[in-house]
């Protein structure tokens, strides 16, 4: 399984009164998937908590995706 984080935005809301939402999820692309809920920062060690940081903050470096279908976000 190979996955990494990424930043995804979510449609709140309905019709008019719709809004975004965006978090930073754990997205696998074997197979393809990705978290309903956004990641929480926590280690079991500073180490740890760090190298989540670091991953997490790559997150912003990548192409934003949909949650709802998991594609690209074309700005």
């Amino acid at each position: 399984m190979t996955w990494e984080y990424r930043v995804m935005r979510k449609v709140e809301g309905k019709g008019t009164t719709h809004w975004y939402s965006y978090g930073i999820h754990e997205f696998y692309s074997r197979p393809k998937g990705w978290t309903e809920d956004e990641a929480c920062l926590a280690g079991q060690s500073m180490e740890d908590l760090r190298w989540t940081y670091d991953s997490m903050a790559e997150a912003f470096g990548k192409p934003m995706l949909d949650h709802e279908t998991g594609k690209e976000i074309k700005k």
